[in-house]
């Protein structure tokens, strides 16, 4: 059984990906002040791919919206600024590993558990009135980052760590 070693796994973590433009650019509005969502969504359009996921997500039942949601300046309304930052990191960071074998790792059960953990964490952050709920989201899409490393550096590991129940022993 090969070992793991947290050096090893920092190091694939920081060769796994890197911020896409469009992320940064997203970034440096947020932080900016001046622009808002319109600036945003002009640049989200340029995403084609982003844009449909975007989309998708606002009239998902996630967000219960009474209308179809059919632009992007509404979509980014919905989901706002932050909560988007965040999910288009996470969504660098799956295309990331979306090389990684399915055999190894269930990427849909991995992604669908860390949406989960994200909005428990800030929807907890918020009945506890913690500002900065949308630093929690990200801490909690984020959460299980290692399980995705520990499947690149050491497959069968993973494959093993995925086969645990609750009557395992051992």
């Amino acid at each position: 059984m090969p070992s793991i070693h947290p050096v090893d796994i920092a190091r694939v973590a920081s060769q796994s990906f890197t911020l896409p433009d469009i992320c940064k650019r997203i970034r440096a509005m947020l932080d900016d002040g001046r622009s808002d969502f319109e600036d945003i969504s002009q640049l989200i359009a340029l995403a084609p791919s982003l844009s449909s996921k975007l989309l998708k997500l606002a009239n998902s039942p996630l967000f219960r919206f009474e209308s179809q949601i059919d632009s992007l300046t509404k979509a980014v309304n919905i989901i706002g600024g932050e909560a988007l930052y965040n999910l288009f990191i996470a969504e660098t960071a799956s295309s990331a590993f979306e090389h990684t074998s399915r055999d190894v790792i269930n990427l849909k059960r991995f992604w669908l558990q860390s949406i989960y953990a994200a909005l428990v964490a800030k929807n907890l952050t918020k009945m506890v009135k913690i500002r900065g709920s949308e630093r929690f989201f990200m801490f909690g899409l984020l959460h299980n980052l290692c399980e995705l490393l520990v499947a690149v550096q050491a497959p069968n590991l993973a494959i093993k760590c995925s086969k645990y129940d609750e009557k395992t022993s051992h």
